[in-house]
Parts: structure tokens; sequence; C-alpha cells
């Protein structure tokens, strides 16, 4: 077991052995009165829910742990943004923890599982996104596209609470996935417990591998327990694939150089296909793809461009307003901590995960990109008025992103198709996530028709 990094904060130490050696010893008061130190999703629901919690605290999960275990990074961090870990799949749905979990979720995804649905949908019909980078400058382009997929096993515990021989059945089971590929897909992989610090750090460097051990969330929660006990990397012979076994969960990551998307996607789709074949998935009615953090639920999956955008750069706080209002996240090129590049190389990818399906997220993506090269090149030509362009596209982001995605209504349905498989593909795209389609007039195709005689 790792050596625990204490952060800063009075009593963490204290706290963090209390949960692993003494977690019946917290009390529902004492733990709203450390949660009273900062603002995670879990002090919300501790609040507002105590006959709840005080129940919690006498119940273990289904895997056998104790609430105040789930919550030990929350109570030892003032930065978490959630709070709290899931040890496995029959916790989500357990009587009282899947209570406390519907509320965790509402919170942060604004999404009630009672009520709204999730789909999957990896279906790629008419998606061939146009390349962002035909007409664009040296300054002003799509560096590389990524974009990253995980689950978890249902019929075993999350990485918190996994023993090393349920490692071992994780991994054999994979096997038999990256088995089944080949060609530029096929795969070598290698462990973390046998890596040279060298090669190691080589990964990092190339943003394969990150320092997972040394993350405090994840060590407070146990989710580097034992390591690098049954942790392995497996990489494609082409260099765009790679999978990291027993990781925070079980992840996938398909890297590009420039714009195609749409490829990406198809890859992605592939090897879900392979992946639902061979394992049980985590999987729960409208939650999605279970996973350790409440946060990656539904599709588990994150979808990124590197964009460089040296003037919007130079109005970082601007852009980020922009990004806001258009629903994405925006960071630099190491992660989430990272800030955009002195040559303003910024990572724009969703951060809706839950109640949008993973052809919606690549969908999006494509016009949020589109919207942001679009201001860059408006900017680069007219600087002294940049002030001004910005406040256009900060009045109203949605309606410009309705009308990036009218777009992609006008270009896709080209090809044969019945009237039915076109009004399928018009619901899928206009069915994104902050757009509510009874408030928009969805063209039909005799309207499509009239247009293009114009």
């Amino acid at each position: 077991m790792n050596t625990l990094v204490y952060h800063q904060t009075p009593h963490a130490k204290e706290i963090l052995d209390r949960v692993q050696n003494n977690p019946e010893s917290f009390s529902y008061d004492e733990i709203v009165n450390i949660f009273k130190a900062w603002n995670c999703v879990v002090r919300q629901v501790v609040e507002e829910n105590p006959e709840l919690i005080k129940k919690l605290l006498t119940k273990k999960t289904p895997y056998g742990n104790n609430f105040v275990r789930l919550i030990g990074s929350g109570l030892a961090r003032p930065e978490c943004q959630i709070g709290v870990y899931i040890d496995g799949a029959q916790t989500y749905a357990e009587a009282d923890y899947g209570e406390f979990f519907k509320k965790v979720i509402k919170i942060y995804h604004g999404f009630d599982v009672n009520t709204d649905t999730h789909t999957e949908d990896f279906s790629n019909e008419w998606l061939d996104l146009s390349d962002m980078n035909e007409n664009a400058s040296d300054k002003c382009k799509v560096l590389s596209v990524r974009v990253r997929y995980a689950f978890c096993f249902d019929d075993v515990p999350f990485q918190s609470t996994m023993t090393r021989e349920q490692r071992k059945y994780s991994e054999n089971k994979l096997v038999d996935v990256f088995n089944t590929l080949d060609g530029d897909l096929a795969w070598k992989y290698e462990s973390l417990e046998t890596m040279t610090p060298e090669r190691r750090q080589e990964l990092v460097d190339a943003h394969i591998l990150s320092w997972t051990e040394e993350d405090e969330d994840l060590v407070h929660a146990r989710l580097t327990d034992d390591w690098p006990n049954g942790r392995w990397v497996y990489l494609s012979n082409n260099g765009e694939l790679f999978f990291l076994v027993n990781d925070e969960d079980n992840r996938v990551w398909i890297l590009q150089q420039g714009w195609d998307i749409a490829k990406t996607f198809r890859q992605l789709g592939e090897i879900n296909s392979k992946v639902n074949d061979s394992v049980a998935i985590a999987r729960l009615p409208n939650y999605g793809k279970l996973a350790s953090c409440p946060t990656n639920i539904g599709t588990w999956m994150r979808a990124s461009a590197l964009v460089t955008l040296p003037n919007m750069a130079k109005q970082k706080t601007t852009l980020k307003e922009i990004a806001k209002g258009l629903g994405l996240s925006i960071r630099g090129f190491y992660g989430e901590t990272s800030d955009i590049g002195e040559l303003g190389e910024t990572d724009v990818s969703n951060k809706a995960r839950l109640g949008i399906s993973e052809r919606q997220i690549i969908e999006n993506v494509h016009a949020w990109v589109s919207i942001l090269m679009e201001l860059e090149r408006k900017i680069a030509a007219d600087p002294e008025n940049a002030d001004i362009i910005c406040a256009e596209y900060l009045k109203n982001p949605v309606d410009i992103t309705k009308k990036k995605i009218s777009n992609v209504l006008e270009l896709k349905p080209k090809q044969d198709g019945s009237q039915e498989e076109l009004a399928a593909f018009e619901k899928s795209v206009w069915n994104v996530g902050f757009i509510n389609e009874e408030e928009l007039s969805v063209p039909t195709q005799e309207d499509k028709k009239a247009n293009s005689s114009n």
C-alpha cells in the first residue's frame, strides 16, 4: 500500500488515519463541521440530508466498506470538487447508497436519474465531419484530436476495493479483447511493475501516462492501493491508441494528429463493440456507464481538440467565459490544472458526459472548435476591435452553436436513405446538451430542397 501524501490541511493526517483505521469514530455532526471549511458537492448532500447520512454511517456498502471511507478524499482535501469515490456497481444500485448518489449526480450533472434519460450511441452514419484544417493557417489550426473512453467491470469491485486476484482477472479479460485487434491497432503491452523510471517518464512526456500514484485524491480514495500491481499500459503499433488497465478505471485513449475526429470516433466505436462482446461493463439504466468518480458516469467520454488560438490566448478570461457559455471545457496542453500555452495551445473538450450520447459529444466538439477558430480569425484580422468581436460571442453563445449545428444538418443527409432514417439522423444531431428541441423548427427535407434551389 502507498505511503499517503497528506495535504496541508489542519488535521488531514489525523482524519485519513481515522478514515482507514477507525471509520466508525466519525459522527454526523463532526462530518458537517469538517466540510464547513470547503465547498465540494458532498458537503451539500451531507448538510441537506441528515437522516440519510446518519443511516449510511451505520451501514456498509455491498463490498463491506464504511460510508466514511467513500468520502475520505472529500474529508481530507479542500480542493475536492465532488468528495466521494464509489467502490463498485452494486453500491450505486443499493437503496440507501443509491439515494445518496442520485443526489450527488443531480447537483453535479443537473440530471435526475429517476426522470431523465441517458442513451448510448456510437453510430457513425453520415458522420463525415469537415476538416477544420482545410483552410487553416500555421497560427490557427487543430494540432491533434483525442478521445478518452473508460469503463469498469460489473462483476468485480472498482479499483479502490479490488484484490490482486481481481486485477489479474480484469487484465486477462482485456487481453482477450486486445488479441482481436490487428494491423495498425495490434498491441504490445508493458507492465508498470517492471517498467524502468526512464521509460515511465517517456510515456508521461508523451501524455500517455501520468503520475497517478501521486494524485492526492486518488491516494486518499485508495484507488492507488498496492500500486503498481496489476497496472498495465497497452500501446498500438501505430502509436494512436493506448489503453490503461486497472488505472482509476480501465481507460482507452485514441490520439490522431490533425483533425479527423470522425475517424477517431469510428475506431472508438469498434473498440467499444469488442469490449462489449468480451466484458460485463458496469451500467445502470439512465446512469450509463458507471465509474469510480461520479463525474464520469454516463458516456465516460471526453473528446478534445488541441487548437492554436494565439489571439484568443491574450484574452484568457474572455475565452473561458465564452467556453462557459458554450458548455465546454478549456484547459492547457498538460491537463486540467495547466494553463493555455504561450502560442495559444488550447485544449477544447466536452464538459457534459451524462444525458448526452457519444455521437452528440463528437458533433458538439466539431461545432465548438469551428466557432473558436472562426472567432480567432476575426480577431486576427481586426485586433483593435477584439473586445467588440468577443462581445458578440459572449452575448448569445447558445444561438451561435445552434447555427453551427444547423450547418451539420444541411451538409450531412445527402446520401440516399429512407425518410425514417433521415428523421432519426436529424433528431440525433439536434438533441445536444443544452438545446431544447421543442423550441426549434427542425428543417424538413422539403425545406432543404427549397433552400438548395434558391
